[in-house]
């Protein structure tokens, strides 16, 4: 903001990082609001930026065969190939499981 930014340059800024930092919570793709205020116009606007399930989504697209919820980990493709990343990187780390 020192450089000319405002708060939306911020706002988006830190949006980039909690992609990074979580992925499966926030980022491209989800759902945010926001509420802009415009000091020259003396006036706000709110932004209602929802996500929506695409119409392939079902009730049951995220239990496994027996009607469990399959866990968070086994869904998210991004935190497994981290796992077995940090895995391969920690020594003993498999036999801690």
């Amino acid at each position: 903001m020192k450089q000319g930014g405002n708060a939306v340059d911020a706002m988006v800024a830190m949006q980039m990082v909690m992609s990074v930092v979580e992925p499966d919570m926030t980022g491209i793709g989800g759902g945010t609001f926001a509420l802009y205020y415009d000091n020259k116009a003396n006036s706000f606007t709110a932004y209602d930026g929802r996500d929506e399930a695409p119409s392939s989504a079902t009730p049951d697209m995220f239990l496994d065969d027996n009607g469990k919820a399959i866990s968070r980990n086994d869904i998210l493709a991004t935190f497994g190939c981290y796992s077995r990343h940090i895995e391969a990187s920690v020594p003993h780390s498999s036999k801690t499981r």
